[in-house]
């Protein structure tokens, strides 16, 4: 993060934000600060407000893929759910495969 990047918090988090792009106009170790005196302070390792009430971003389409990503894990998380029998055309192998791309640190 530097000078003059922009950054986005997202409508209604933080002390009634209606979703606005932010310009940067100091950056210390730990901090960020905005040009505009009311906007949040910015930890630069979280990416959240001084209150730690909002995530911001480096854009609103920023926000958009993240929202997108969380929605397509929420959908596949609910399918699995729903799955009461391993289906028939998977194996050992493949069911391995799939346990090691979500969780890698697990040996099959």
């Amino acid at each position: 993060m530097k000078v003059g990047d922009k950054l986005f918090v997202p409508p209604g988090s933080y002390r009634g934000a209606v979703g606005r792009t932010y310009t940067v106009a100091k950056v210390g170790r730990v901090w960020a600060t905005m040009e505009e005196t009311w906007a949040p302070r910015v930890n630069i390792a979280s990416m959240r407000t001084d209150d730690r009430q909002a995530k911001v971003y480096a854009s609103e389409e920023a926000l958009a893929a993240e929202i997108e990503l969380s929605n397509s894990w929420s959908d596949l998380a609910a399918d699995l759910r729903n799955l009461y029998s391993r289906p028939n055309h998977l194996g050992h192998e493949q069911i391995a495969a799939i346990r090691a791309l979500i969780w890698p640190e697990v040996k099959p």
